[in-house]
C-alpha cells in the first residue's frame, strides 16, 4: 500500500542522495517531477518523522540543483 510505496521510495532517495548529484539538462525534467512528487509526499502529512525527514532533504538537494547557477 501507501507505507510500502514511502518506504520503497525513501530508500531510493537515500540512494540518490549517496550519488553525485550533477544534473545535466536533459535530466531537469525528470528532477523537477521528482521534487513534485516530495513536496506531494510532505505535503500528505503522513509520512513519520524520519521519513519526512528523508524527504525534505532530498526536496533541497533535487531545489539545489534546479536552482540556475547551481
Amino acid at each position: 500500500g501507501h507505507r510500502q510505496r514511502v518506504a520503497v521510495g525513501l530508500e531510493q532517495f537515500r540512494l540518490d542522495i549517496r550519488h553525485d548529484h550533477e544534473l545535466v539538462s536533459a535530466e531537469l525534467p525528470a528532477a523537477r517531477e521528482e521534487l513534485a512528487q516530495v513536496v506531494a509526499a510532505l505535503e500528505q502529512g503522513t509520512a513519520t518523522l524520519e521519513e519526512s525527514m528523508t524527504l525534505w532533504e532530498r526536496g533541497e538537494a533535487l531545489a539545489a540543483q534546479l536552482q540556475p547557477n547551481a
